[in-house]
């Protein structure tokens, strides 16, 4: 896969400097390079992908990133909290979140959504291309974005959406594919038409985030591998013995080395 930003540092420039040039590179390189498809295919593929898998299970990852999320909404002892989901899918998580104050949710996919209302009349569903739909401005105290990134085409101008919508000191929790682990140690099957695909690592994500957000956590969750030495390493196999005797210690060390497929975001807009 493509590489979008550069790795040379550019000498006497401050951390601040370099950050900034890395985002400019990135939107130069992604204009250029990643997949541009109309928003009819992008949401006729997402359509499809949500009918045919996330209506029907959902997997580890899923799981991991939903316990994130609502562990840190039970921390702040709320149910007033007013919440958009960016990129909801088939409204999966949105039941385990309205306790915890009013929600909007959004997607591409209108006829998955109409089945999501219908389950949950209680949540504000709204399809459309995110980019394009009108939530207004410093509306919300929390938004939630789970594995959207990677499949939008402009990520700086995306990543400045979001942070638009919140009100000062208002957080977001992010979900993204962590593009080394992918790369190295999965077999991914190459994207098909509508399905935007740009991996970002941890480096490359901060530096999307820092402009808009005070990054208050990035970490990996959920340590997953279909190839190479990490294939071994994360067979359940070797892993149910070591759980029974230590429990999920090593699954933390694992996430702690940056060898989860996600990484997992929590940061404020400025107050």
């Amino acid at each position: 896969m493509a590489r979008f930003v550069r790795d040379a540092a550019v000498p006497g420039a401050t951390p601040a400097a370099q950050r900034a040039i890395l985002v400019r590179e990135r939107a130069n390189d992604v204009s250029a390079l990643v997949q541009t498809d109309p928003i009819a295919v992008q949401q006729r593929f997402w359509s499809d992908w949500n009918t045919t898998t996330r209506e029907k299970t959902l997997n580890r990852i899923s799981l991991d990133q939903r316990k994130f999320v609502l562990d840190w909404l039970k921390r702040q002892g709320r149910t007033d909290l007013k919440m958009i989901e960016v990129g909801c899918g088939a409204g999966w998580l949105c039941s385990d979140l309205t306790p915890f104050g009013a929600l909007t949710a959004t997607d591409f996919c209108a006829e998955v959504l109409e089945r999501a209302q219908a389950r949950l009349p209680q949540v504000n569903f709204v399809a459309g291309d995110f980019m394009e739909l009108d939530f207004g401005e410093a509306q919300y105290d929390v938004v939630i974005c789970l594995e959207v990134l990677a499949h939008v085409a402009d990520q700086p101008a995306f990543m400045a959406r979001l942070a638009r919508l919140l009100r000062p000191g208002g957080v977001l929790m992010l979900a993204t594919q962590n593009a080394p682990v992918l790369q190295r140690w999965n077999k991914v099957p190459p994207p098909k038409p509508g399905n935007l695909r740009t991996w970002v690592d941890r480096h490359q994500l901060r530096a999307l985030l820092e402009p808009q957000f005070e990054v208050d956590e990035i970490s990996s969750l959920t340590p997953l591998a279909n190839q190479g030495i990490m294939r071994l390493v994360n067979s359940e196999k070797l892993n149910r013995p070591i759980r029974l005797l230590f429990g999920d210690a090593l699954e933390r060390l694992k996430e702690r080395a940056w060898l989860g497929w996600t990484l997992m975001t929590l940061a404020r807009k400025p107050a």
